[in-house]
């Protein structure tokens, strides 16, 4: 896994929700946006797939390149 992108965004994803004046967050509020985030990165990835007429089966080792998993040999 890419763990600096995973930070990256985790960062990022912090920054949308940190409390402005004591720099806290909620947990919950937090793992909101994470996921949001991935999923529409996941989205842009399938979207741009389709876009260039990919066969289905490529997304899921895009996706896995993109976030730095092993891929699939299938």
């Amino acid at each position: 896994m890419n763990t600096d992108y995973i930070n990256y965004l985790a960062e990022k994803a912090q920054a949308k929700v940190q409390n402005r004046e004591n720099g806290t967050y909620e947990t919950r509020k937090f793992n909101k946006v994470f996921a949001e985030m991935i999923v529409d990165i996941c989205i842009d990835i399938v979207a741009d797939g389709v876009e260039h007429r990919e066969p289905a089966s490529t997304y899921e080792n895009r996706i896995r390149e993109h976030f730095g998993l092993e891929l699939t040999n299938e």
